[in-house]
């Protein structure tokens, strides 16, 4: 009589099953990857201590002293480790945020970028937060066609859209800063998993925005290029600040949104203030020559590049544009260039191809169109539309009246 064999689960012939040999081999390929993706990234190699000290160093005054510039150089090469030692975790969360886009079949640009060693000093200097406390060295955006997509990608990172720890939020369309910026933020914690211990709790700043909102962001920022003024903080020209805030106005009525503190809440009044403002600064002539008197240069932008290193140089009014594919190269080389040039605007940022580019950060390119076009329908507006809103009475402030 013939014995029945039986297979067990820990019997030698599952090992040898084509099944078992397959799988062994694919997890052994993801984990070679995946350790090979993470080797990619720069990790951070100094201690605490040495970031303390670096940071509190920082935030002062730095004056030129021979005796001091090995310890000098020794400071800044802490912080751009530390800086540089978020990209990877500004990687996956950019990814996670893709994906939830593609769910539902949303629409959405997505976008990362390092932070500037200039706007971390001058963040450090201002205010009594820490380097090794800073919670966005690195960040993310996603610009989203509708108001209604950005609210529902938001609740998606409460409700388990997420791998990672939701440690701070800010809704900016419901309360806009004084500025006029709108949007929302998220300070996302990142959870690593065991291949990737050494970037645990690096944490990373998520931006969401509308295409409206992303207009009037951009804008902001290239008319502070160009003037050496940080408008989009609150600083510079009085004139062109109250037009930012008007505008700002402007757009959150046209997404039926709390306007912004301090500007008119009937749109007669902002829009009357707004067309004497931009007569006063020529700002539409102003900013549709903005991205005219500009050259621009590539280089090594190529299908495989996902790091972009952007510089403005306002002196020459240049704008360059070099693609990376390994971001190790593109974090040295950016780290070198804000070294050797302190008076060109340099930023760091990953997007999925250079198409994306100009999208996802128009302020660099001067592309202003969008809220040119805009201010150009106010201040333009035909005279028989302005005897018209003169008949009628205008109504506007009444949605206000309940909030």
């Amino acid at each position: 009589m013939k014995r029945e064999r039986k297979f067990s689960l820990f019997s030698d012939s599952f090992f040898r099953t084509p099944h078992f040999v397959k799988s062994l081999i694919n997890s052994f390929k993801d984990s070679k990857e995946r350790g090979e993706v993470v080797a990619n990234y720069p990790i951070y190699e100094f201690s605490t201590g040495d970031l303390k000290r670096a940071g509190k160093m920082l935030a002062q005054d730095i004056p030129y002293d021979a005796d001091e510039l090995e310890e000098v150089i020794r400071v800044f090469k802490i912080a751009y480790n530390w800086r540089d030692s978020h990209a990877y975790p500004m990687h996956r969360v950019r990814h996670e945020l893709m994906g939830n886009i593609r769910k539902d079949k949303k629409v959405g640009i997505t976008s990362a970028r390092m932070k500037r060693m200039k706007s971390i000093r001058r963040k450090l200097s201002g205010s009594t937060t820490k380097l090794h406390q800073m919670q966005d060295l690195c960040g993310c955006r996603a610009i989203m066609s509708t108001l209604d997509e950005m609210k529902t990608l938001v609740a998606m990172y409460y409700n388990g859209g997420t791998a990672h720890s939701v440690q701070w939020s800010k809704d900016y369309v419901e309360a806009p800063k004084t500025s006029g910026y709108r949007g929302h933020h998220l300070i996302i914690e990142f959870q690593a998993k065991p291949h990737e211990v050494q970037y645990d709790k690096r944490r990373v700043e998520i931006q969401i925005r509308t295409k409206l909102q992303h207009a009037w962001s951009t804008a902001i920022e290239a008319v502070g290029m160009v003037r050496k003024e940080e408008l989009k903080s609150g600083e510079g020209c009085p004139r062109w600040l109250r037009l930012f805030a008007l505008m700002s106005s402007e757009f959150a009525d046209e997404e039926d949104c709390p306007i912004v503190p301090d500007t008119p809440v009937e749109a007669r009044l902002r829009r009357a203030e707004l067309i004497a403002l931009s007569k006063e600064l020529d700002a539409v002539k102003f900013l549709e020559t903005l991205n005219q008197a500009v050259k621009y240069t590539e280089s090594y932008v190529g299908k495989h590049s996902n790091y972009f290193l952007i510089q403005y140089d306002s002196v020459n009014k240049d704008i360059r544009v070099r693609g990376y594919s390994r971001v190790g190269s593109a974090a040295d080389a950016y780290s070198g260039e804000e070294r050797r040039h302190s008076g060109v605007n340099s930023v760091l940022v990953e997007v999925d191809k250079a198409e994306n580019l100009r999208e996802a950060y128009p302020n660099y390119f001067l592309d202003v169109q969008m809220f040119t076009d805009r201010l150009k329908d106010i201040v333009f507006a035909n005279v028989q539309s302005g005897q018209n809103a003169k008949r009628s009475f205008d109504l506007s402030w009444l949605k206000y009246f309940n909030r």
